[in-house]
């Protein structure tokens, strides 16, 4: 259903009288986007394009305008409705960048050692930092994505520098 197609936000609630609506953003890729912009609205159990014609930050959201809505009413139906754009439509990365989808199956590496029982299952959105969701044998882990615990990351190799790993088990 939404396979080529990234999660970029989450609309929370209306904003103002004129159809405007609050996003929970995914990292910053709304930010970004140069507009106007196709992105897709998973409604129900099918996306369904819309134009994002502006949008701009407020506190820890953005607040967006998109083409067809232009009423409180037409936004309240958008209330949890999650916002989609084409993985090909990405912003392009640096060189050492990436998006936090592409850590998703990914599997640690310990002192140079890529741990194949153990995979990145997901990367949850916390306000302080992400933090990673890894399953293996030992079952889950819960790994703060900041410098002190995640080294190097290789998407060619597939795998992610976990630092001091074996420190994980005793916690």
């Amino acid at each position: 259903m939404t396979e080529g197609f990234i999660k970029i936000a989450t609309i929370t609630k209306p904003f103002g009288l004129k159809g405007q609506v609050k996003a929970r953003t995914e990292g910053e890729t709304i930010k970004k986007l140069s507009l106007p912009k196709e992105i897709f609205l998973k409604t129900n159990t099918h996306l369904q394009s819309y134009t994002l014609r502006h949008r701009f930050s407020q506190k820890d959201c953005f607040v967006l305008t998109l083409d067809r809505i232009e009423t409180i009413e037409k936004a309240e139906t958008l209330r949890s409705v999650e916002v989609y754009l084409p993985e090909k439509h990405l912003p392009k990365t640096a060189k050492d960048e990436f998006y936090f989808y592409q850590l998703v199956g990914l599997h640690p590496k310990d002192s140079g050692v890529v741990l194949t029982d153990y995979r990145v299952v997901e990367v949850m959105d916390n306000p302080a930092h992400p933090i990673l969701v890894i399953q293996g044998k030992e079952g889950e882990i819960l790994i703060p994505f900041i410098n002190r615990f995640i080294g190097d990351v290789d998407l060619m190799e597939k795998s992610i520098q976990v630092l001091d790993w074996e420190d994980w088990f005793a916690v």
